[in-house]
């Protein structure tokens, strides 16, 4: 389910990824850590590490433990409150991380209490396996992943991901650029899916790769239980599928890929392009076509590094027709900032987006370096049925703010507020926008 854990900054200046780990997906709740080392102190060393910290981080031989608050927001499923345990088993002799074991409970204002098990464990720097499991009244998942970056020792990497998933924040407001806010209704998506990835570089040691992709996902939605808020069966029962429908969707995609870090990244470009495609009666339901692009730039200021200035445009086509949980969206923290996720639903999408990173404080807390970041942003974007019918007067327009704690390599806790044609949206979560 999409819970968006704002592990708070203090949590986050102590946990970060395995250096040569992939970065997580935006709806995926991973924790991966890095070289734990509690403060040490001397009669000319004081620790500063705050009392709070201090209660929240404990460290025996190879095992650490922290305690963490966890408080999360979300346009669409509102607030949680709650905590998380987390137990760190380090490898012998290495500081490399060698599983966690992360528990936690939590409050939902709309749906109640939910309990939720993870399981991380990495034998190697290149391989990772994960397994999670959440229980609630109205939300349950579960999801086993493994991800190779080496196989074999080669330049081939490899990602399998199993997942039931039951999430109960989904709001529709209809499909086309202008669906009105006050259609709003809330759903409950049931899915089942598979999702197989590999890659390979196009050259040795080159920037350039080649992927494939394979999905198949089994779908339906029903009306939803946020109170005070129409279910999506009531508002707009023609155009919601009564059953579960599949998709079986493959896509080749090319890549570009010269930055520093693909989470904590300050320099570099990434280029995506990719093809997607479903057949009817090849495990799915519909006939579509799905053309896609992603870019991004990343630029240090000359004489100060730390300052970045970030820019990305995204777009994507789907020609056919598909349920409209597939069809291309546009809104959330990863398109456009000042709306709900799934805002706006059509058959193409394009979303701009740029931001200055200014790093305003930097502390070393519970023996790892922090920084803390300002990041004024704007960007616009739209939804259409087809590039021709996009028109300037459905450019949704964003500007906002983002506050931020970066433990480098790679972990980042963010408060995005943005503000658009619909008021002021706010997401707490981990990683950047893009």
């Amino acid at each position: 389910m999409r819970l968006k854990l704002l592990i708070l900054p203090l949590f986050l200046m102590t946990i970060a990824k395995p250096a040569d780990a992939q970065t997580q997906s935006p709806d995926q709740d991973q924790i991966i850590v890095k070289n734990l080392k509690p403060p040490t102190t001397s009669q000319t060393d004081v620790d500063k590490t705050p009392a709070l910290v201090r209660w929240m981080f404990y460290k025996q031989n190879r095992n650490i433990q922290v305690i963490v608050p966890i408080l999360a927001t979300d346009p669409n499923s509102g607030t949680s409150i709650g905590i998380m345990p987390i137990w760190v088993k380090q490898k012998k002799n290495s500081d490399e991380i060698q599983s966690i074991t992360a528990p936690s409970i939590t409050e939902n204002q709309y749906f109640g209490p939910e309990g939720t098990y993870r399981y991380y464990y990495f034998p190697n720097q290149y391989k990772s396996f994960t397994a999670i499991g959440t229980i609630g009244k109205y939300e349950n998942e579960a999801l086993i992943e493994y991800k190779n970056l080496r196989v074999e020792d080669t330049d081939t990497d490899f990602d399998l991901r199993l997942h039931k998933n039951t999430n109960a924040g989904g709001l529709f407001y209809g499909i086309g650029q202008n669906s009105a806010y006050g259609n709003q209704s809330s759903y409950i998506s049931h899915a089942w899916s598979y999702n197989v990835t590999a890659g390979h570089s196009i050259l040795p040691g080159s920037n350039w790769r080649i992927e494939a992709n394979s999905h198949l996902l089994s779908e339906k939605v029903t009306n939803g239980v946020i109170p005070g808020m129409p279910g999506i069966k009531t508002e707009f029962n023609g155009a919601v599928p009564q059953n579960f429908e599949q998709v079986q969707e493959g896509r080749l995609s090319f890549e570009y890929d010269s930055r520093d870090s693909e989470v904590t990244t300050t320099k570099g470009a990434f280029l995506q392009a990719y093809s997607g495609y479903s057949v009817r009666g090849i495990a799915s339901s519909y006939n579509y076509d799905r053309y896609g692009i992603d870019g991004r730039y990343f630029y240090p200021w000359p004489n100060h590094p730390d300052n970045v200035f970030a820019a990305q445009i995204q777009g994507q086509q789907l020609y056919g027709n598909a349920p409209f949980w597939l069809m291309p969206e546009l809104g959330g923290k990863y398109s456009l900032r000042a709306y709900a996720y799934g805002r706006y639903i059509d058959n193409g999408m394009y979303a701009a987006n740029i931001e200055q990173r200014f790093k305003v404080y930097e502390a070393k807390m519970a023996g790892v370096a922090t920084e803390i970041e300002v990041a004024p942003f704007a960007g616009i974007g739209s939804v259409f049925a087809n590039p021709t019918d996009a028109t300037a007067r459905y450019s949704r327009p964003v500007f906002g703010t983002a506050i931020r704690a970066v433990a480098r390599p790679q972990v980042v806790g963010s408060l995005d507020f943005g503000v658009g044609q619909e008021g002021l949206a706010a997401f707490m979560d981990i990683n950047y926008a893009f």
